[in-house]
Parts: structure tokens; sequence; C-alpha cells
């Protein structure tokens, strides 16, 4: 299930989980859940990748659009991430 989700979701999930545990909550997620809207190229990067079965490296299909296009949608950094096919 949480194969597609970016790592800074991934991150705030877990602190809020950590939070709602100490607070006797149980593993209830509260909303709203902000996050940059960028995180959502990050999850259709990796379901691309998955669908099409190319490997972690994207080895396959080096120097294509495809290729940049994926890279710049799983940029680390959150806001630096670009959702762009040329």
């Amino acid at each position: 299930m949480n194969d597609f989700i970016s790592p800074e979701m991934k991150m705030k999930m877990k602190t809020m989980i950590e939070r709602n545990k100490k607070e006797n909550n149980k593993n209830e997620l509260t909303f709203p859940f902000y996050t940059y809207h960028t995180a959502s190229y990050y999850s259709v990067a990796l379901l691309c990748i998955h669908c099409l079965e190319i490997d972690t490296g994207m080895n396959a299909i080096y120097n294509s659009k495809l290729y940049y296009l994926l890279r710049r949608c799983m940029e680390p950094v959150a806001k630096n991430r670009v959702f762009l096919y040329i």
C-alpha cells in the first residue's frame, strides 16, 4: 500500500501515528494533512516505474524523455520537483 507514497508524506504519517500513540488514539491519522502539491509527482513517477517494469536505476530508459521526466518528478527535495515532459 505504501509503495507509491513520497518520502515526506511517509515521514509525516509516521510522526502523526507516533504522536497519536502517545495520546492513546491508536493508529489513527488526523486530517487535514498538509504537504507540498509535488508529492503527487513523486507518486506518479513511482507508479510509472512500477507499471512499465523499469528497474530502479532506470537504465532501460536512460537519456530518453521519459527518463528525464521521472527524474524531475523524483527529486529528493519536494520544492524542486517539476512535472515537465519535453
